[in-house]
Parts: C-alpha cells; sequence; structure tokens
C-alpha cells in the first residue's frame, strides 16, 4: 500500500509526483519555475524520462508553466472513531503512521507527543494497518494556478474493515 502526501498530475495518463527542483542554488530563477515530475518504474519509460536508479522511478524536468493539471493529495484514516493525517511509514508493510493535531485524543491513544516545524504539537502513533478501520486519498486544489483534472477522484477509498 502506498500512503501519499503530496502534490501531483495527471500527465499520459499516468498520476506522477510533481517535487521540487533541486539546481544547488546555481540558478534561483530556475529553481523557482521548474519542478520534476516522477511516476513509478511499473509504467515503463515514456519518451521524455529518465530513470533515477536512487529512487527507482522514472523522472523529467519540467517547467511550473507547462502544467496542464495538479492537485494535492492527503491520505486519512479512521482509527478508533477518530481521524487522522496518515504519514509515510517506511519499516514493513503491516504498519502506519497516524498524526492528529487533537492533543486530547493523541494522549489517549497513547501516541508520541512531537512538534511541527514551528513549535505546534501533534501527536503520532504507529498503528497496525489491520486495525485501521478505512483509509482513503483526500485530493483538492493544489498550489498551482491550474485545475485539478476533470477525472480524479476527489476522494478515493484505499482500504475499508
Amino acid at each position: 500500500m502506498t500512503i501519499r502526501i503530496g502534490t501531483y498530475t495527471l500527465y499520459e495518463n499516468i498520476e506522477m509526483a510533481i517535487n521540487e527542483y533541486y539546481g544547488h542554488g546555481l540558478d534561483q530563477e530556475l529553481e523557482k519555475n521548474h519542478r520534476v515530475l516522477s511516476y513509478s518504474k511499473d509504467y515503463g519509460q515514456l519518451s521524455g524520462f529518465a530513470l533515477d536508479e536512487v529512487s527507482n522511478r522514472y523522472r523529467k524536468d519540467i517547467l511550473i508553466k507547462d502544467l496542464k493539471n495538479a492537485f494535492f493529495v492527503t491520505t486519512k484514516a479512521k482509527y478508533k472513531g477518530g481521524i487522522f493525517v496518515v504519514e509515510p511509514y517506511h519499516g514493513d508493510e503491516i504498519h502506519l503512521h497516524l498524526a492528529t493535531k487533537d492533543l486530547e485524543l493523541g494522549k489517549k491513544l497513547n501516541f508520541y507527543e512531537l512538534h511541527d516545524g514551528i513549535g505546534n504539537p501533534y501527536y503520532l502513533g504507529e498503528i497496525r494497518i489491520s486495525e485501521v478501520e478505512k483509509i482513503w486519498e483526500e485530493r483538492q486544489k493544489s498550489v498551482y494556478d491550474v485545475p485539478i483534472p476533470e477525472n480524479i477522484e476527489l476522494l478515493k477509498v484505499i482500504k475499508t474493515a
């Protein structure tokens, strides 16, 4: 199961991640106006894409002005009656990380208290996927001034109990 949080585009009928372009500070204008599209190697190579051996994904640099559509994905889960944001978990295929800003709920579930980049508290718990009632993706408008693709489900269920 793939947990996604981030910005995506529908390109050649494949949902591709849109990531920032890092030019190592050599040209800030280049970094500001470019992005990188990437998708799973499983789809095969499309024209103009090159395989990145480290991530095992095909990648292509694009100009932001050439984006035709985009959407922001947040994965959420229902667990013990609460709704949580699901964060990517890089350990095994059995667990998930669930995050909540509901401090009372986080304490009640004995999650770990953490703080975001500006010092706000939130709680994070490691949960077995089998214990989660439902997992879904919510798709909404991205920060880019382009439409959401017409044929994208705004709510996509990934797992139900």
